[in-house]
């Protein structure tokens, strides 16, 4: 029996991928209209909390979803997991979202445009 195995039996796996795809792609697509909007607006003193607040959001509801959409039903241990989840996970996912603004930035540097403009490139790039 292997590690992931004993880990994580093979009838979570799928929720767990659900899960992870549903929290990042949904952070991606939230975090990149903010980023845009703000950029339009000029004014970005508001986007470090609403960005903060919205990937806080993200965090909590959509593993939420997911699980619900696997038929499961809430428990004070779901609760405690999901808890100590939220902690890993976004620790896990802001550092990941550093190293793709960092790339970001890096790129627009490069192409000598924006920021937005730079993670175009990266993502038509990658």
């Amino acid at each position: 029996m292997s590690a992931l195995t004993r880990l994580l039996p093979p009838e979570r796996r799928a929720l767990v991928a659900d899960a992870l795809v549903l929290t990042t792609a949904t952070a991606a697509a939230l975090l990149g209209l903010l980023t845009l909007v703000a950029e339009q607006a000029g004014d970005s003193g508001w986007y470090s909390w609403v960005s903060s607040l919205t990937l806080l959001g993200v965090l909590l509801v959509c593993p939420l979803v997911a699980w619900r959409l696997h038929g499961r039903h809430d428990s004070r241990t779901s609760a405690v997991g999901a808890g100590l989840g939220l902690l890993g996970g976004g620790g896990l996912l802001w550092g990941l979202l550093m190293v793709v603004a960092a790339v970001g930035l890096a790129t627009s540097w490069v192409t000598g445009g924006t920021v937005s403009e730079g993670f175009a490139a990266f993502v038509l790039i990658a």
